[in-house]
């Protein structure tokens, strides 16, 4: 098996993640004005749990370590959380941007095609679940499926 073609595939899905960290980042400026506008304390204990406690659903059900995701999930939040303080705190965040109406239809495409791929991953568990597979073996799909795209060469 050709190393270069799987580190081909880590390096678009870890530019996919930097990117979504992103989009996930540029909304905590939105939640710190909200929690503003409503009188809403910054940290919100209950949300967090929700947060941990649908990670933990996820780690069951998909086989990912638990432990890997609570870990990621408590910097992602650290992070959030430095931002709205600094916003609550008088740091004023410029969130203006001007931009063309051909980007908001880009942004749009993206919005969209990630609500798409959700529900195809969706459709992968579900079919997973219905046939009493194993919660490891939604990780040997995706594993089988890109040993099958390389072994056929398909880059």
């Amino acid at each position: 098996m050709d190393l270069q073609v799987i580190r081909k595939y880590l390096d678009q899905l870890d530019t996919i993640l930097r990117y979504i960290l992103l989009q996930r980042m540029s909304l905590i400026p939105l939640v710190a004005e909200a929690k503003l506008e409503n009188g809403i304390p910054m940290f919100q204990p209950k949300r967090e749990e929700e947060i941990f406690i649908a990670l933990q659903e996820f780690s069951l059900n998909s086989g990912l370590n638990p432990e890997l995701l609570t870990n990621i999930y408590k910097i992602i939040i650290n992070d959030a959380h430095r931002i709205e303080n600094n916003i609550m705190n008088g740091n004023i965040f410029d969130n203006t941007c001007y931009f063309q109406d051909n980007l908001s239809t880009v942004l749009d495409n993206i919005n969209d095609n990630l609500k798409e791929y959700i529900d195809l991953i969706n459709i992968i568990r579900s079919e997973c679940s219905s046939q009493n597979n194993s919660r490891e073996e939604f990780i040997n799909i995706f594993t089988t499926y890109y040993k099958e795209r390389i072994i056929k060469g398909e880059k």
